[in-house]
């Protein structure tokens, strides 16, 4: 990847063929959101075969309406077009990979 802007962790499984584009922020879920959409935007390529998952995970609490942001829908509508999702919790995110 170049040195733009892109996610903390990129998590394959092999196996079942997923991508998790994994992203830890202390509040700015905006800035998460961007981040893991250029990675996705950057990686797509090489993971052709593969499901792509988007996780957030953010330290401070987040009172922000994320539902109607056009940057969470457009993140949201990408992953499930590549077999995913998008999940974006405060402090602790538990999932089964």
């Amino acid at each position: 990847m170049d040195g733009g802007v892109k996610c903390d962790f990129l998590l394959l499984n092999c196996e079942k063929k997923q991508a998790y584009f994994i992203e830890l922020k202390g509040s700015d879920i905006f800035h998460a959101i961007d981040q893991i959409s250029r990675s996705i935007d950057l990686l797509k390529d090489h993971l052709k075969n593969f499901a792509v998952f988007a996780r957030i995970v953010v330290t401070r609490v987040n009172t922000t309406n994320l539902k109607n942001d056009r940057r969470y829908l457009k993140l949201k509508r990408k992953v499930e077009s590549l077999h995913g999702n998008f999940k974006e919790q405060s402090k602790k995110l538990v999932d089964t990979v």
